[in-house]
């Protein structure tokens, strides 16, 4: 078993996140204090770890089923870009065997802050 711990900087609160790697299974804990406000690219990985967690996909298996380069997964998943559009999340849903409305239809995403302030 392979334990990453990934910190995310979200406003003015640090949020930490667990991603448990079991063979193909990822499973993600946020540890936060206080009020989380969180942000799109974020609340968009949490969905991404969420779906691989029910999906049993690893990162590398969800590439492959989203016809898409591991690297372009990891970079964002990693924070190493924050910006993913509209087709490489239709891509993904896809591999998830999901339509972009049930991606995007749950409480992280219903309950963002706006972006702009």
């Amino acid at each position: 078993m392979k334990i990453n711990v990934k910190r995310l900087k979200v406003g003015v609160i640090t949020i930490t996140m667990v991603f448990q790697i079991c063979y193909s299974q990822i499973s993600v804990k946020p540890i936060i204090k206080g009020r989380l406000q969180m942000n799109t690219a974020n609340a968009v990985r949490m969905r991404i770890l969420e779906l691989c967690n029910e999906k049993s996909y690893s990162i590398h298996g969800l590439a492959i089923k989203s016809a898409m380069n591991q690297s372009t997964i990891r970079d964002f998943m990693n924070s190493k870009t924050n910006n993913i559009g509209i087709i490489t999340i239709k891509m993904l849903c896809d591999g998830f065997e999901i339509s972009l409305a049930d991606f995007f239809n749950t409480d992280i995403f219903k309950n963002l802050e706006q972006e702009i302030s």
